[in-house]
């Protein structure tokens, strides 16, 4: 790393992208703050919970439907819409799969479904008590529609993917898929694609939804999830850098797109996140004998607001040292610090305390035994009682 160089990638800000260590990182924090983390959908590993989730579908008979993801899946591949247990494929239980429970009443635009992408950008993880996290979250989005109209899954409709996912890849390759031109607000409107601001909007107009309250729910739901995965990222930044991650040169940061759904009582869920949004401002199709590429404006207009407005924030050499005092700039605005987060920081004191006993930093292992008997001592019970 070069002293003045600035890079888009933040060791250990992606941890919580792999979907099977979201759902651990999140059923974790649902255990301490069950009321504070319930905005992610009840979720199961199949490589170690089949069975919890055979008795979870047993005892709903057949009445709840479930998505089937790959642990590091992309762009829409190999999920599936499931009903009961004996539906589950064999290579789901061996090639890392997660089943999370489809949330079968979304807010619906046009009569069909849509998700969030949220842009949220880490500029630092922080490590308690030294150092806060910070972080952004942009004022503009992208809403990605199916391309057919919404029905409450069964039996009969499970296979009709472009009604339940609102997966881009999938979509685009439908008849159906409507690419907005220019920036026009009737053809944005009847686009498959929308900026947030217009989606807003029309809920705002059509549907009398207080959108101020939508986001502001979705700026808590993206900071308490950031809060969550901090201590994980903290000991990838670590195991990465050795330890020396404070010696670094230059600067970092990255960009983290966050999958929201909506249900019709207007609640906001994480679905997913994503450390590797794409930022590519082309339609891309199969051709007849080739990859066809056309510009997509609605892209073209959030994505260069959102990169640009990114490297013009990072550049702001006032802040550069001290970025919790930068409360806005251009399209991104603070969420991290809010102040709230100390309640929420469980992990990171444990971690804390962890080095704190053994009075260094940096260290990875230690028996359950040993921690115990270690905690029992006389010299340290002060330490805890202050932490």
């Amino acid at each position: 790393m070069t002293t003045s160089a600035i890079y888009n990638r933040l060791p250990g800000a992606g941890v919580g992208t792999n979907k099977a260590r979201f759902a651990q990182i999140f059923k974790r924090m649902q255990r301490h703050f069950e009321h504070d983390y319930n905005f992610v959908p009840l979720t199961f590993d199949l490589s170690y919970e089949a069975d919890s989730l055979k008795r979870h579908m047993n005892a709903h008979k057949g009445k709840k439907t479930y998505i089937l993801k790959p642990h590091n899946g992309a762009e829409g591949c190999g999920i599936l819409l499931v009903q009961q247990y004996k539906q589950i494929p064999a290579h789901a239980f061996t090639q890392g799969y997660i089943a999370q429970e489809y949330l079968s009443n979304p807010l619906l635009l046009d009569g069909k479904k849509f998700d969030l992408r949220i842009y949220v950008m880490v500029t630092q993880i922080g490590s308690y008590p030294e150092k806060q996290p910070v972080a952004f979250i942009a004022d503009e989005g992208l809403v990605r529609l199916c391309t057919e109209d919404y029905a409450r899954p069964d039996a009969s409709n499970l296979h009709n993917l472009l009604s339940h996912l609102t997966n881009f890849s999938l979509n685009k390759l439908s008849d159906k898929f409507v690419n907005s031109e220019d920036l026009d607000a009737y053809n944005i409107e009847q686009s498959s694609k929308r900026p947030l601001s217009t989606v807003l909007n029309q809920l705002k107009e059509e549907q009398e939804v207080d959108t101020d309250f939508l986001f502001d729910q979705i700026s808590e739901a993206c900071e308490k999830s950031l809060l969550a995965m901090q201590p994980y990222s903290l000991i990838e930044q670590e195991f990465q850098f050795g330890g020396r991650w404070n010696e670094r040169k230059g600067d970092c940061f990255q960009i983290l797109g966050f999958d929201i759904f909506i249900d019709s009582n207007l609640k906001v869920w994480v679905l997913e996140i994503n450390d590797h949004p794409s930022l590519n401002i082309l339609l891309c199709k199969e051709g007849p004998t080739s990859l066809l590429k056309f510009p997509s404006e609605v892209d073209k207009f959030i994505k260069t607001k959102v990169v640009g407005d990114a490297i013009k924030l990072m550049r702001k050499k006032k802040f550069r040292q001290d970025r919790t005092q930068l409360p806005e700039h251009g399209c991104w605005k603070r969420i991290l610090p809010s102040g709230e987060e100390e309640d929420y920081q469980t992990f990171a004191k444990a971690k804390y305390l962890y080095e704190r006993l053994l009075n260094r930093k940096g260290v990875r292992n230690m028996t359950l035994t040993c921690f115990g008997k270690l905690c029992k001592t006389k010299t340290l019970k002060a330490k805890i009682t202050r932490v």
